[in-house]
Formats: structure tokens, C-alpha cells, sequence
């Protein structure tokens, strides 16, 4: 009995050459001729019969090909770096007429509203984000004379306050809007800073504690809160505050700078206090007193 014969579809297989990218076909040996696998490469052939000319130009050395990738490359870096650049003006731009749009959005509602204190209070608002603040005390103070129930208007009269640096004027006016709304919890928020900008600790941890009360996870406030902590020795609580924060926020470089500062100033813990000043370091290279980091933790790494 004769066995059936079986036809095999040729494989094809791909070469890489110094030419280029090559196709050769597997094929059974022809009778008498010894199996070499491959059949004999042929480079690809034009329609004239003529073998098509190589993307590679005659006597290019591998020298010369690395040149011409380190220009392309170079190319590369400088055209990443003008775009980084131009995003980062087109960014400086748009956020300046965002302010101005704002301030023109509500300028509009204020023409075709002047007897409501909520459209009045948003363009204060919008002044005071531009850092207007003197139009946006008289603005917000306005809005107050219409509606004298206005928690929002107090509240925005009181960081306006603060930013002009009349901190006691600050504090009555936040206090103002909690009177009117016990639950406008960022008065809360804002008078911690206040007060404790003001010296006013015990009210500025008060504030903050109030705040936290509601929003446990907000983030900031418990490095604010440490902060104060810290002003009053309490190093303990500062600790523990600082912890909440890289719980909530584990990528904020001051939370672990000051960390870092407080398990070895107050607790000698030098791994803590390596490991936090490290990862403050990695977090933000820029840090502004990076120098004075550096050293202590190499005199940290050379106690061991």
C-alpha cells in the first residue's frame, strides 16, 4: 500500500540583515538535492525584472547611522522642550481669561440682576480670586446691605479679610456667616487659618477640629492642624496629625518633611526620620531648603 503523499505549505521565515528585513520561504528538497532547509534568499524584485534598490544608501557605516540617530534624537528632546514650554503659557493664558471671564459672566448677571445678593457676592468672588480685593470688599459688602442673612457674603468678606492682613475684621465676619449658618462648615475651615496667622491657637485648633469632624478626609487640613500642634509643643499630636495626612495624601513632600524633622528633633528616630526626609526629597526635588536636608540626612546615614 502505497503511502498518501502529503503537501506542506512552504513556511516563511523572517530575516533581519544589515540590508533590511527579508523574506525566505521554506520548501522540500527537489529529488536528489540535499534538504538546507531555506531556498537560496532573494531580495525583492521590480516589475522591469531589475532588484529593487535598498533603503540603505552604499558604504553608510554603522558610525554614521548612530550619528543620524543622536540628531533625531536631539531633535526629539528640543521639539518635547518648546512644547512643554508653549503648554505651559497657553495654561498662565487660559487661567487669566478664565478670571476675566468670570468677572465678565457675572459683571452680565449683576446689569440684568441688581437688586440679588447671590449674583453681587459671585462677582466679589470672582475680584477676590484675581486678587481684587479691595472691589471685592465693596462689592461683597453690597450684597450684604441687600440680603443681611448672606452666610456666603460673610464668609468671602472674611478670607478677603485675611488676605488684606485686617485679621481681627477677618475672624468677626467668619464667625458672622457660622452665626447665620451653623453648617457653612468652611468658615470652620478658614478660621482655623486665621486664627491661628492671628496667634489664636486653641480657637485655630478648635476650628480645625470642627472641620475635621465633618470632613475626616478632606485634604490638607490635619498638616494644618499639626501645625499648630507643633506651635504648641504638643508633638505627640503632631505626629499623629502628620501620619493622617500621608494616610489621606501619601504623596505631599511637606507632610513628610515635617516628619522627618519631628521624629528626630523631638523623638531621635533616625530610620523614621531618614526614610520621611527621603521620600520628602523624591516627592519634590525642589524643596526650597533642600541643601540643609541633604545634610542631615547624611549626618543621619553616618550614625549608623
Amino acid at each position: 500500500m502505497v503511502a498518501p503523499q502529503v503537501t506542506r505549505r512552504p513556511s516563511t521565515a523572517t530575516l533581519i540583515t544589515a540590508k533590511g528585513v527579508i523574506s525566505a520561504k521554506a520548501v522540500p528538497p527537489k529529488a536528489g538535492q540535499k534538504n538546507t532547509g531555506f531556498s537560496r534568499i532573494k531580495y525583492p524584485v521590480s516589475s522591469t525584472g531589475q532588484a529593487k534598490a535598498s533603503s540603505v544608501k552604499p558604504g553608510m557605516t554603522n558610525f554614521m547611522r548612530l550619528k543620524s540617530l543622536c540628531i533625531r534624537t536631539d531633535l526629539i528632546e528640543i521639539l518635547a522642550f518648546v512644547l512643554v514650554i508653549f503648554f505651559l503659557s497657553a495654561g498662565s493664558y487660559w487661567r487669566n481669561q478664565l478670571w476675566s471671564n468670570e468677572i465678565n459672566l457675572w459683571t452680565d448677571c449683576v446689569k440684568k440682576s441688581p437688586n440679588k445678593a447671590r449674583p453681587i457676592v459671585n462677582l466679589g468672588l470672582a475680584y477676590f480670586e484675581s486678587g481684587q480685593y479691595d472691589r471685592a470688599i465693596d462689592l461683597t459688602q453690597r450684597a450684604i446691605q441687600i440680603d443681611p442673612k448672606s452666610a456666603n457674603a460673610y464668609y468671602t468678606l472674611s478670607i478677603t479679610f485675611q488676605k488684606v492682613g485686617d485679621l481681627n475684621k477677618a475672624i468677626e465676619m467668619g464667625k458672622k456667616a457660622l452665626e447665620i449658618d451653623p453648617t457653612f462648615n468652611m468658615a470652620h475651615y478658614s478660621l482655623g487659618a486665621i486664627y491661628f496667622e492671628n496667634g489664636q491657637y486653641e480657637e485655630s485648633v478648635t476650628a480645625y477640629r470642627r472641620f475635621i469632624k465633618v470632613f475626616p478626609y478632606f485634604p490638607e487640613v490635619h498638616h494644618l492642624l499639626a501645625i499648630v500642634y507643633a506651635a504648641q509643643k504638643q508633638f505627640d499630636r503632631t505626629l499623629a496629625e502628620l501620619e493622617w495626612e500621608i494616610r489621606i495624601n501619601p504623596y505631599h513632600p511637606l507632610a513628610h518633611l515635617n516628619l522627618g524633622q519631628i521624629y528626630w528633633y523631638e523623638f531621635q528616630n533616625r530610620q523614621k526620620a531618614i526614610y520621611h526626609l527621603k521620600v520628602a526629597l523624591m516627592l519634590d526635588p525642589f524643596l526650597p531648603n533642600r541643601t540643609e536636608i541633604r545634610k542631615l540626612m547624611r549626618l543621619l546615614e553616618g550614625l549608623s
